[in-house]
């Protein structure tokens, strides 16, 4: 490790933080920190703009929420808590005395609202969030959530953030067990399972694919996912009613595992933006450390992620970061340049979609 202020100061060496050693992110460092000039969208429940670990890294940003469950109010801060801890495990500043610290600290965060407190939403609010963050600079997207129906409006989504070069990152989902939400055992989860979206798994301690991580060909890459230790508002919400605790809290599930994913591409762009999306993704691939039999698998697609193999390991630069799709046609079939105070426009037919539900292991 490199001998400076930083890594003395080690916010991986907490319990939630074990996942940083896992995948080589504190050997990262050492190559790349995280640049201002890379922006990182979480569309999710929003995020809390005063908590100190997160207040220096948040770009204004905005909020897409048709309607609400009866047990929340509009509102445009975090009043669930995953979206904070989500941003948290990206671009958080390092607090040891909490074990807590981005993968990525440096970047920007663009938090897009588009769930309510009870962690609901629509899949027309969840894909104009999307499309926002294409407009506003994102070069990564994570979607922390799913919907086991798939949707035009979404698949249009993806397809316009992947024509302007933007990584969609997207947590496969917690239905390897079936149970709760899940339709069946491994059943899909969207927009984890379209085309462009880099669909991600979970792992524990151990190494391994953890028995909640969905299966399935739409698995892309895995990462750590169980008692990750990550920010939190400060203030009450409806998740810290049920048990999630204010400040830090340490929760599972493959919404930490896509976002500590988007945390390394971010990384990986922050030491050559010239990368493109799918440069990005391949290397990402590329260099995983497989798990469980040789090659690729339906648990852990390519393998576990490795920020150091992923940053040492150059690949060819894509000539221009310019997708290749028909933006103009893209453009017409979700509406952009017909909308309202800047919002798109989604006709699509319009789905429930919730949060990808954490396991809750508290500290």
């Amino acid at each position: 490790m490199a001998d400076d202020a930083q890594n003395s100061s080690a916010p991986y060496v907490g319990i939630g933080q074990w996942a940083l050693r896992r995948m080589q992110v504190d050997r990262a460092w050492d190559v790349a920190r995280g640049s201002p000039q890379i922006v990182v969208a979480i569309v999710d429940t929003g995020v809390d703009r005063g908590h100190p670990d997160l207040a220096g890294a948040l770009l204004p940003g905005a909020t897409f929420l048709s309607r609400v469950s009866s047990a929340c109010t509009y509102d445009d801060e975090d009043d669930n808590s995953h979206g904070t801890h989500i941003a948290g495990i990206i671009g958080a500043a390092p607090n040891p005395a909490a074990g807590s610290g981005g993968v990525a600290f440096g970047v920007r965060i663009l938090p897009i609202k588009v769930l309510d407190c009870a962690g609901t939403g629509s899949n027309s609010d969840i894909a104009a969030g999307i499309v926002w963050a294409t407009d506003h600079g994102a070069r990564i997207v994570n979607v922390s959530l799913g919907s086991p129906v798939e949707s035009d409006a979404l698949a249009t989504a993806v397809r316009y953030a992947v024509a302007k070069d933007v990584l969609v990152v997207a947590a496969a989902g917690n239905c390897g067990e079936g149970g709760g939400r899940c339709r069946f055992v491994n059943s899909q989860e969207f927009p984890a399972a379209l085309p462009g979206a880099l669909a991600v798994g979970a792992t524990d301690a151990d190494d391994e694919v953890t028995s909640f991580s969905t299966r399935g060909a739409q698995i892309a890459i895995v990462a750590p996912g169980v008692r990750i230790t990550s920010t939190t508002p400060r203030y009450a919400t409806y998740q810290s009613a049920r048990g999630v605790t204010p400040n830090y809290a340490a929760l599972s599930g493959t919404s930490q595992a896509s976002a500590f994913v988007a945390g390394i591409a971010a990384l990986m762009l922050s030491a050559d933006p010239r990368l493109s999306a799918s440069d990005v993704a391949d290397r990402l691939a590329a260099y995983a450390d497989d798990l469980g039999d040789p090659g690729r698998d339906d648990a852990s697609g390519a393998g576990r992620v490795n920020a150091l193999r992923a940053l040492n390991h150059p690949t060819p630069i894509s000539s221009g970061r310019a997708g290749t799709a028909d933006l103009s046609s893209i453009a017409r079939d979700i509406g952009i340049g017909s909308v309202d105070a800047g919002r798109p426009r989604i006709t699509a037919a319009d789905t429930r979609i919730e949060l990808v539900e954490d396991v809750a292991t508290l500290r």
